[in-house]
């Protein structure tokens, strides 16, 4: 038995360090491959934050999420299953909600619909699985994410939120002294605040590849 072995050897998986050329060279090749495969969402989402901020405006975006209103939840999520994005293209238009001055509440439902009920999603499951299945989906969908969203405007956003104002002066604040920043720090400052990233970005890479590479590719034929 190998003595890096994490449970037990058999058919399926034998050990952790059993192979650690083919564990890195898996880990990086799957981890390009989701970076491949999520970078149009991506877009699409940045995308869509570009228009809400400089096509629709901070006021009529609060008017399209009814701020204000109870059926703010309900709203965030038709806006949430109306675009194509996944969970990494949702972040930045919940961004943009949230500096927007929409309540925490309506951009969690948001956040939780986006990624798992969109055009994308519909289409592939109206190919693979019954109508009527995808129908109890969303609607199981429209509950949860509806749900904890109005729950949470009630509990927490009236309680906690900063007002639009507020947040729209702050933003406006902090670019400001970004630019001062920026001017008055030379390359050295910026080099050593990458450094302190470095060990961070290194452990996360690791971790990543860790639990999609517990297998080795050659395996997978068994």
């Amino acid at each position: 038995m190998n003595e890096f072995s994490l449970l037990a050897d058999g058919p399926g998986y034998t050990g952790f360090f059993a192979d650690l050329d083919t564990t890195f060279w898996s880990g990086v090749l799957r981890i390009a491959y989701a970076m491949v495969a999520a970078a149009p969402f991506l877009v699409a989402g940045v995308f869509a934050a570009g228009i809400l901020r400089g096509m629709v405006g901070a006021e009529r975006t609060r008017s399209i999420l009814g701020v204000g209103h109870w059926s703010g939840p309900f709203r965030a999520w038709g806006l949430g299953v109306l675009l194509p994005i996944c969970s990494l293209g949702a972040l930045p238009v919940a961004r943009e909600l949230r500096r927007a001055g929409v309540p925490s509440g309506t951009v969690l439902s948001f956040v939780l619909v986006a990624p798992v009920l969109n055009p994308v999603s519909i289409i592939y499951g109206l190919s693979h699985i019954e109508p009527i299945t995808l129908l109890y989906f969303a609607v199981g969908t429209f509950v949860v994410s509806t749900g904890i969203g109005l729950i949470w405007n009630r509990v927490v956003s009236d309680r906690r939120d900063t007002e639009p104002e507020q947040l729209e002066g702050a933003a406006a604040q902090k670019s400001g002294s970004s630019r001062r920043r920026r001017r008055h720090r030379g390359p050295r400052t910026r080099w050593a605040r990458l450094r302190r990233l470095r060990p961070g970005a290194v452990g996360g890479w690791v971790f990543g590849c860790i639990p999609s590479t517990w297998r080795s590719p050659d395996r997978f034929d068994a």
